[in-house]
Order: C-alpha cells, then structure tokens, then sequence
C-alpha cells in the first residue's frame, strides 16, 4: 500500500507524522507545484491535510480528514472518518462523514460502513450504506458485500452485491470477484467479474488483474491491469501497464481477442532514514498514434519527510 494516499485504522503506539511535497507536470511539459500534504498518525486518531498554492500564491486548504477510534473492545471497534473538500477560495464546499463498525461474530469479521454527505444547506444526508461479512476457511477468505443506497421514499434499497475470494498460498495470492447488479427489471445478475494474483519471488512481485463484463449473458474481457515491483537496493522500481479492448481509432476483427496496450507507468521510489523520494513517469496512446505508445512524459515528482514508507 502506497505511503501517498493511506489513512491507517490500526491504532499506532506513538504519534508520527509525515509530509509529502509534490510537483506535477501539466500536458506541455510545464511543471507546476503540487499538492502539499500533512498526515499525522496517534493511538487513537488519524488526521491528513492537503493543501495547494492558488493563482496568487497562497498555500490554499484542498481536503482534510480526519479520523478517531469512538470506541473498541476488543469484539466491537467503531471509527469515525470526517472529510471536508474546499472551494478556491478556501470556504468549507462538501463535508462526508463515514461511521465504520467492524464487529467479530466467532471466526467471522461483520463491517459496516455508513456514509453521509451534506446537501447545499451543509446538512448530512445518508448517502450509502455497505454491509460486508468475511468468513475463513482454510487458505480462503470469502466475502459477501452489500451496497444500499436511499430511495425516493425515505428508505434504502439494495443497489450492488458483491463477492470475493481470496486465497492465499505461501506468499502468493489469488482473489475473484464477481458483482451483481440490477437489470431493468430489477433482478440481480452477474454484471462483472473479476480475476487477479499476486505472485512473490526474491525482490520481485508481481500483480495481474483482468476484468470481464456481461454482454447478452456472455462474458468478454474489457480490460487488464499488470503491475511488477522490483526492489532495488534502498528503493524499488514499479512499472504499471494498462490494458483496455476498446480503444478508439483501432478497428479490431472479431477473432481478436487480446486488449490493447493503453498507458504505462514508471514509478520509482528511493528510501533513506526519514525520507521517500517518487518519480513517476507516464507513456499513452494519442488519437493520432492509437496503436503504439508515446514517449514517456514526467507526470509527477514527490519527496516525503517523516515517518514515510514506500
């Protein structure tokens, strides 16, 4: 898991903080500053703070989360996440509240996660609901989630089903998903299934996902994910491809059924005592050149200071 985006739910012995300064580069090759931004980790809370210079210069509020342990014992664990997005001009915009109860019920974990969201009067309306129980057995972990989401009449209705499995052998593991939706009679049917593996070898790792959609009840490939970390010495080098089936300008026959190279990234990553430095690097297809890759373009470069892993 990326040091960049992560907010822990596990509680931390000691306060620790991070702080991570980025630089993008806009699609001339122009580069900008990024975002700046502050997490901050304790026993019981978390907090994180991004902020980004305005046109006149001044380091404006983004987004803020913040999130705290309510209460745990031991069987029952409830969190509370807050997140406020802010307008240009530094004003509170949306505000999103998420409560998450985890509950042990024997060998099996039940979570569930309320989110709410404030209207255009900054009241907090339920926006979703998800019910998830994971149960163990053997190497395999099976997990049942429901999504609910607010009718027209004052309740819920169930919009999204979801199973996984996850097995683990060794240091490597397999997961499959499959998702169910409504039709427009409102019966629910395999709309997407998913397949992925992650396989371990010394200093390297390698992660493959591919995605199928329902077409007339039959199941087509629309898209591929690999991912390979390699360690290299204090840092790693990561290299993310992205497959797609559809891409526009490419005229595939029927008989093809292998997905497209689309977009490559190159993340490199450098750890020293209290300090991560990132670079990542992007290769696309252009609508002229729909069928190859471009030159790779510098998209982002980031240094974090504190308690920062990669």
């Amino acid at each position: 898991m990326k040091w960049s985006v992560l907010l822990l739910l596990a509680s931390a012995a000691l306060s620790a903080q991070q702080v991570r300064k980025d630089v993008e580069w806009d699609g001339m090759g122009n580069a900008m500053p990024g975002p700046t931004i502050t997490s901050r980790a304790g026993a019981n809370a978390n907090s994180q703070t991004e902020l980004r210079q305005s046109v006149n210069g001044r380091m404006m509020p983004v987004q803020s989360t913040n999130e705290r342990v309510i209460s745990d014992d031991g069987r029952k664990r409830v969190v509370e996440r807050v997140v406020k997005r802010y307008d240009p001009m530094g004003g509170t915009g949306m505000t999103e509240k998420v409560l998450i109860e985890q509950e042990k019920q024997g060998s099996d974990m039940v979570t569930r996660t309320s989110t709410y969201r404030s209207d255009l009067n900054g009241n907090l309306m339920l926006s979703e609901r998800t019910t998830s129980e994971s149960r163990q057995s053997g190497n395999t972990t099976v997990t049942n989630e429901t999504v609910q989401k607010p009718n027209i009449n004052g309740g819920v209705d169930t919009a999204e089903r979801k199973t996984t499995a996850v097995t683990v052998q060794g240091k490597d593991e397999s997961r499959s998903t499959v998702v169910y939706r409504k039709n427009e009679n409102g019966q629910f049917y395999e709309a997407i299934r998913q397949a992925a593996e992650t396989k371990q070898a010394p200093g390297v790792t390698t992660e493959n996902e591919s995605t199928y959609e329902s077409y007339g009840g039959q199941f087509r490939l629309v898209g591929q994910k690999v991912k390979r970390t390699v360690k290299a010495g204090s840092g790693e080098q990561v290299e993310e491809s992205l497959y797609k089936m559809n891409v526009p300008g490419v005229a595939r026959s029927g008989a093809d059924q292998s997905p497209q190279l689309v977009e490559q990234r190159m993340i490199s990553r450098q750890v020293s005592a209290n300090e991560v430095k990132e670079t990542v690097d992007v290769r696309r297809t252009s609508l002229s050149s729909p069928d190859r890759l471009g030159a790779p373009v510098r998209e982002r470069e980031s240094v974090c200071t504190g308690t920062c892993k990669p």
